[in-house]
C-alpha cells in the first residue's frame, strides 16, 4: 500500500494507495448464505427467496497505513439512487428488499488515502413470492374455473328440479 518514487532526489516519497475492500460474509433473514472462508470466490452471486429479503453484509477494508476513519461509501444498485457514507464500519443491513436483481457496490479511503475504485462484491437476486409465480396463477385461475363450473352446473341442476317441480304442481 506504500509505494517509493526513486526518481526524487532524497531517494522515495511515500505515495498512498486507496484502500483494499473485501467481502467477508452475507446473511439473509439472519442466516449465514455466503462465508468467504467457506465459498472463496472472488464475485458473489446469490439467489435469495423472498422470504428471507433481510440481508446483511459483513466486509473488511484494509488500508495499513491508515486503518483510522476509514470512509466507506456503499450502494445496493436497483435499490439506493444514491451512495450511502458511513465512517467506520464493517456491516451494512438492508431490510424488505422487494424482488428484483441487485448489485452491493463499494468505494472507501481513509484519511490520507485517495478514493478507491468502484468494486462490485455481489450480485443478488431476490426471487418472486410464491404468488407472484405463474404456477400460482396457474392454480388460482384453475381452482376458480371450477368454482365457476360447480356452480353452473348446480344452479342449472336446481332450476331444472323447479321447472319440472312447477310442472307437477
Amino acid at each position: 500500500l506504500l509505494s517509493y518514487n526513486y526518481d526524487t532526489p532524497d531517494g522515495y516519497v511515500p505515495s498512498f494507495q486507496p484502500p483494499q475492500i473485501f467481502l467477508r460474509e452475507v446473511y439473509s433473514d439472519n442466516k449465514l448464505t455466503y462465508s468467504q472462508e467457506r465459498d472463496s470466490i472472488n464475485r458473489v452471486v446469490l439467489d435469495i427467496p423472498f422470504e428471507e429479503n433481510d440481508l446483511i453484509f459483513r466486509f473488511n477494508t484494509i488500508d495499513y497505513l491508515n486503518p483510522e476513519n476509514m470512509e466507506v461509501h456503499y450502494r445496493l444498485a436497483g435499490y439506493d439512487s444514491d451512495w450511502q457514507v458511513s465512517r467506520d464500519i464493517n456491516e451494512i443491513r438492508y431490510t424488505n428488499v422487494p424482488n428484483g436483481n441487485y448489485e452491493l457496490q463499494m468505494r472507501a479511503k481513509s484519511v490520507k488515502s485517495p478514493m478507491s475504485e468502484v468494486k462490485t462484491l455481489a450480485s443478488i437476486t431476490i426471487l418472486k413470492p410464491f404468488y407472484l409465480t405463474f404456477p400460482f396463477f396457474a392454480l388460482a385461475a384453475s381452482l376458480f374455473g371450477l368454482m365457476v363450473y360447480v356452480y353452473v352446473t348446480y344452479r342449472v341442476s336446481y332450476l331444472e328440479k323447479k321447472k319440472l317441480q312447477q310442472l307437477v304442481d
